[in-house]
C-alpha cells in the first residue's frame, strides 16, 4: 500500500508509485504474445519472450537513475533550504538531478555534468 498520498503524475518515472506498475504493465505484453503465439506457431511464438528484454532494460536504467537521484538529494546539503528532484535543462541537454533552493540561490545538481548555482537576484 501506497504511503505517499500525491496523485500518481506528482511522482517522477523512476519513483517507485508510478516505476512498479509500468514495469509490470509494459513487461504483461510479450508475456501475453507469447501465450498467443505459442498455441499458433509452436515454439516459435517463444521468440515474442525476447520482447520482455526491452521492459527490462527499462526497469534497470530507471533503477540506476532513481537511486543515484536519491543519493544525490540525501547527500546535498540544504543550508537552510529544501532540496527536491528535477528534471534540470541546460540549453538541448537535459538530466534529471537534485534542485536544493535556499532562500538566496538555487543550485542545481544533475546526476551527469557539473553542479550550478543561480542566485534568485539574476532570475
Amino acid at each position: 500500500m501506497r504511503t505517499d498520498r500525491r496523485p500518481l503524475l506528482d511522482h517522477w518515472l523512476w519513483e517507485p508509485p508510478v516505476f512498479w506498475p509500468y514495469l509490470i504493465a509494459a513487461a504483461a505484453v510479450p508475456i501475453v504474445l507469447s501465450c498467443v503465439f505459442v498455441p499458433l506457431y509452436g515454439l516459435r511464438g517463444l521468440w515474442a519472450l525476447a520482447f520482455l528484454s526491452l521492459p527490462l532494460l527499462f526497469g534497470v536504467v530507471y533503477r540506476m537513475v532513481g537511486r543515484r537521484v536519491d543519493r544525490m538529494q540525501k547527500s546535498v546539503p540544504p543550508a537552510d533550504g529544501v532540496t527536491l528532484p528535477a528534471l534540470i535543462v541546460r540549453g538541448l541537454h537535459q538530466a534529471p538531478g537534485v534542485v536544493a533552493i535556499r532562500p538566496e540561490s538555487l543550485g542545481l545538481y544533475p546526476i551527469a555534468g557539473g553542479c550550478l548555482n543561480v542566485r534568485l537576484v539574476d532570475i
